[in-house]
């Protein structure tokens, strides 16, 4: 009986652990890979398209050249020349309207990596889950198997209980099953690290969960990067809405030159002039109209996100702590459990009952599985938690789930 955890350690290691060297990857290693992403590289390569070319308003929006032949005598050439100018106000209007679309594409850069990391956190949270969990399977296993061994041999004594070998079989059945999809689960893991990283397995270091609390409470809280978008939208529709003022407040349509034959006096004659607009209360009433509806519902948007945002975090946090409260209740009864005390004095005698030892490990088992479970269920909430706050994306990315917060 002694035997049956180490046995059960064998079984485990002998079917998740190659003898042959390993590349195993660290958590920094796969939260790394966020980088490499295509929804990443593309918002990378647009940034850098906006930042390298230039989009200035030029003094002169365009020219125009007219020719025409007086009685088509390609001698008596007339000519026109007509320049569109750009205003002062238009041409930093349009500069200001480049750079809240420059910091709009950054902060998309960003806004790409929250659900590309969550994936990462996640998949380490399930690897690490995983891992125990099949440990834990495999020993229940055992234990089953055993006391089937056990009531087989008792079939023919009067102390045979038919029950309890039927139940005790549909509990080995269960657990083989559980252990089957637990595997294909951690293999689809496993794929990912190999695809990803050319990694055979994964060493998962998480900091406690009363660090994890800890970090929670003291979290200074951020605008959100969801609101920080809305308020740059807003931005870009207030430069957006500078650019048609500015062109509606500029007077000039163009100015012009013209050379030509005169034929009442027999010369050829050069003047220079310019075209204004005149001003018409309401002329662009309607897009600019549209620009101010737009900003008023971008600043609505903002408001919007930004209690919703508030709201749930809270949610999250209060679920955090509750869980972390079911989680210190399971482990004081686990430490103070009579299970294991009962255990611990029937290892010691030789005539014990093996079906109540048996029995005892069982419950022990179980009651360490549902604490391993409540475990998981924190991480999974802590993980949720820093999607929703950004702190996952805070910058410099770091490894919020260790002990030391590593960078990568």
């Amino acid at each position: 009986m002694k035997q049956l955890f180490f046995l059960s350690f064998l079984i485990f290691f002998s079917e998740n652990v190659k003898l042959t060297a390993q590349n195993i990857a660290r958590p920094v290693d796969v939260l790394a890979t966020v980088r490499q992403s295509p929804a990443a590289r593309v918002t990378a390569e647009k940034l850098n398209f906006l930042r390298t070319e230039d989009f200035s308003l030029p003094l002169l929006e365009k020219g125009e050249l007219r020719t025409e032949t007086e009685d088509f005598d390609l001698k008596q050439q007339n000519f026109a020349l007509r320049i569109t100018p750009n205003s002062r106000r238009q041409m930093r209007a349009q500069d200001s309207y480049h750079e809240s679309l420059i910091r709009l594409t950054e902060l998309e850069n960003r806004e790409a990596l929250p659900d590309l990391l969550e994936k990462k956190y996640r998949l380490l949270v399930d690897y690490e889950r995983l891992s125990k969990h099949i440990l834990y399977l495999n020993i229940l296993q055992s234990i089953y198997k055993k006391r089937n061994q056990i009531l087989r041999g008792q079939v023919t004594t009067p102390d045979f209980d038919l029950n309890e070998l039927v139940k005790n079989e549909e509990n080995l059945f269960d657990a083989e099953t559980d252990i089957l999809k637990s595997k294909q689960e951690f293999a689809a893991l496993k794929n990912t690290l190999q695809t990803e990283l050319n990694a055979d397995s994964l060493t998962v270091d998480f900091a406690d969960i009363e660090t994890l609390l800890l970090r929670v409470e003291n979290a200074a809280p951020a605008p959100g990067i969801a609101a920080e978008k809305l308020r740059l939208r807003l931005a870009v529709t207030e430069a957006e809405l500078e650019i048609e003022r500015a062109e509606i407040a500029n007077p000039i349509d163009f100015i012009g030159a013209e050379y030509g034959f005169n034929r009442n006096e027999f010369q050829r004659d050069f003047s220079i002039g310019a075209s204004f607009f005149l001003p018409i209360k309401g002329s662009q009433k309607i897009d600019l109209a549209e620009l101010e509806y737009e900003k008023t519902e971008r600043k609505a948007d903002f408001q919007s996100d930004s209690i919703a945002r508030a709201g749930e975090i809270a949610n999250l946090v209060t679920e955090l702590k509750h869980t972390t409260e079911m989680y210190r209740l399971r482990k004081t009864q686990l430490t103070d459990s009579q299970t294991d005390f009962a255990l611990k004095q029937l290892l010691k005698m030789s005539d014990a009952d093996p079906l109540q030892i048996l029995r005892l490990r069982e419950i022990s088992l179980r009651r360490r599985m549902d604490l391993q479970r409540l475990e998981a269920k924190i991480y999974e909430i802590y993980v949720e938690w820093l999607a929703e706050s950004e702190e996952m994306i805070a910058l410099p990315l770091r490894n919020r789930l260790s002990e030391e917060e590593e960078s990568f």
